[in-house]
């Protein structure tokens, strides 16, 4: 009778034993900590398959694509990876997490929606890009993005100045942000604008050089509009010697 017993006992533990171990390895693949684990992994190998069923949406329920995650995996230096992105799954300003240690649903890592305004002068056209990624614009805002820091370049099409590329840190990972591009200063300061500017002048004043020793003809003047020319034209006919 004791001997039944004790096969009763015995089976009733090692019963319970594997109940505890599988509810253990359950509770283990759902944890927090073990899909920050996956989440990490994934943004590293940019896997978005593994991204996605971690990260479904933002978190007021945008979609999340493939480019964009991909934006956000590649913003990465190769360096140190997994502890650089580890810094951004742990932050609770970047992902929200969601459904905490639940027993039987995995906690779900959803990113707080992040958008970039440009402010340029009027009529001034702006693309914007993230490595090869061409960012859509939409009412001079870009996003939603997954925060972080990223390098992004500008192609700006100004109908005073002509066209510039410039680059500018968006910080991210904590909120919004907008960039007011300072036009003038900026064109001023880039080095291929000055030279181009530098060559239009000498071209300029050479070519009125050209028309001085070509008996006051400057119908050939370069860099002046043909207002201008005839402008300059007149006030030199003015000046002609009567003899």
């Amino acid at each position: 009778m004791s001997s039944k017993i004790n096969k009763i006992i015995l089976v009733v533990g090692v019963f319970l034993f594997i109940l505890v171990v599988v509810l253990g390895a359950v509770y283990w693949q759902n944890s927090t900590k073990h899909q920050m684990k996956l989440l990490t992994e994934a943004i590293a190998q940019k896997d978005y398959e593994k991204f996605h069923e971690i990260s479904p949406s933002f978190n007021d329920g945008k979609t999340l694509n493939k480019e964009t995650f991909l934006i956000f995996a590649e913003s990465f230096p190769e360096k140190n990876k997994e502890n650089e992105i580890r810094k951004y799954t742990n932050s609770k300003t970047v992902f929200e997490q969601m459904g905490q240690d639940g027993w039987f649903t995995p906690t779900k890592f959803v990113p707080r929606p992040r958008y970039l305004t440009l402010e340029t002068e009027d009529n001034t056209e702006a693309t914007i890009s993230v490595g090869n990624h061409l960012l859509t614009t939409e009412n001079a805002k870009v996003g939603p993005l997954i925060g972080a820091d990223y390098s992004m370049s500008y192609a700006i099409n100004s109908p005073v100045y002509g066209d510039l590329q410039q680059d500018h840190k968006a910080k991210l990972t904590s909120e919004n942000q907008t960039f007011t591009l300072e036009e003038k200063e900026a064109f001023i300061a880039d080095t291929t604008f000055q030279e181009k500017l530098l060559n239009q002048v000498v071209s300029y004043y050479s070519s009125m050089n050209q028309g001085i020793q070509n008996n006051l003809d400057f119908s050939e003047v370069t860099g002046a509009e043909d207002k201008t020319k005839a402008t300059l034209q007149q006030t030199f006919d003015g000046l002609r010697p009567l003899c």
